[in-house]
């Protein structure tokens, strides 16, 4: 779909990590059917916004394909209440981990990470990306802002 020369295309997601949280999910609401949206204009940058998922296979594809120059990821960790946090059991959303794996699929893109700390089964903190971010060599691509901080490029 093109609106006034922007290009918006869905994109695959994956809301789940598991099997066992996928069939629950299906029976409760049917939310694993996770999108995201590349928006792409002339002469202008790409932008993915990624949507809920974690990080899988068709989001790789994803980054692959239309190879944007910012990405949007819902970093929240969000998952079920998990005795063991450590277990990806229950994860429904992109973590530091994943956020890590996308900076490495797209290693010059620029990374806005959203949606933490909002909600009350989040597991990810602000800190937690900034150090993977820091440790990884990526801190200048990550940018975290804080709720009602707005980013511009």
């Amino acid at each position: 779909m093109t609106i006034k020369g922007i290009t918006l295309t869905k994109t695959p997601g994956q809301h789940y990590v598991d099997l066992e949280t996928k069939e629950f999910m299906d029976g409760a609401s049917g939310v694993t059917d996770a999108m995201g949206i590349v928006f792409s204009a002339e002469k202008e940058d790409t932008l993915y916004l990624v949507g809920d998922t974690i990080w899988y296979e068709g989001v790789k594809e994803m980054l692959t394909t239309y190879q944007p120059e910012v990405i949007v990821v819902n970093a929240g960790g969000n998952q079920f209440a998990m005795d063991n946090y450590d277990s990806d059991s229950g994860r429904l959303l992109m973590n530091e981990k994943d956020v890590f794996k996308v900076h490495q699929a797209a290693p010059t893109s620029k990374i806005v990470a959203s949606h933490m700390e909002a909600v009350n089964h989040w597991y990810t903190t602000r800190d937690d990306l900034k150090v993977i971010a820091k440790n990884n060599n990526f801190e200048k691509l990550l940018f975290v802002p804080e709720d009602g901080e707005t980013v511009e490029f």
